[in-house]
């Protein structure tokens, strides 16, 4: 059990420097519109690009859905932040109602992974790796609540 507590809150760790690092990104390119991060690695590897599209901000559809001013209409890498905090907090409960929410989150976060993937491949056509590295995050929390279920 430790171990996968160990497992566990280091790739939420992961997950919330992968946020942070977006966080930055995001943020540098909205004030400069020439900044190049170091994630933008050709035509159509530009994280900078895909992390400033209107799908970054509530994922594209709580401002649609829930209006512009909801407090779930943040950027996505706030949320992921929360997230993957949330996750570390939740981690150190006991009893099963944990293992069980902590699967519940993490399959629920790997459902947005692939709408984001798609979003990403089909309708941005970009490759972000920042975000791919989120997904794997993802989906290795997936696997680890899987077990510890």
């Amino acid at each position: 059990m430790e171990y996968l507590f160990d497992i566990y809150t280091i790739v939420c760790l992961v997950g919330i420097a992968l946020s942070v690092y977006a966080w930055h990104v995001e943020r540098n390119k909205k004030c400069d519109k020439d900044y190049i991060a170091f994630c933008d690695l050709g035509a159509n590897m530009q994280c900078s690009r895909v992390l400033t599209s209107e799908y970054s901000v509530g994922f594209g559809i709580f401002g649609t859905y829930l209006g512009c001013d909801s407090i779930l209409n943040r950027p996505n890498c706030e949320l992921g932040m929360i997230f993957y905090a949330a996750q570390i907090v939740v981690l150190t409960l006991l009893g099963p109602f944990a293992s069980v929410f902590l699967f519940l989150c993490s399959f629920a976060s790997c459902i947005m992974s692939v709408y984001l993937a798609y979003l990403l491949a089909f309708k941005l056509k970009d490759i972000c790796v920042v975000c791919i590295s989120t997904y794997i995050v993802n989906f290795i929390l997936l696997y680890i609540s899987f077990n510890r279920l």
